[in-house]
């Protein structure tokens, strides 16, 4: 997706906001349901997918 590891960093930790361009690039790259993002409120359980990307970057950001 060609961006920096501080962007990544920034994004992972620090919960700035990726931009549209990168929210949209990983939304679709790891097919992730936007709803979550754009109705927090409502109780929806992750799917299996979406777990599985919350442990891969959790894991990331413990490497660091």
């Amino acid at each position: 997706m060609n961006i920096s590891p501080r962007y990544l960093t920034n994004i992972e930790n620090k919960g700035q906001q990726p931009s549209l361009q990168i929210f949209y690039a990983l939304v679709t790259r790891y097919n992730i349901s936007v709803d979550q993002f754009f109705f927090p409120n409502r109780d929806t359980e992750k799917s299996t997918q979406r777990r599985q990307l919350d442990t891969l970057l959790d894991n990331i950001a413990i490497r660091d």
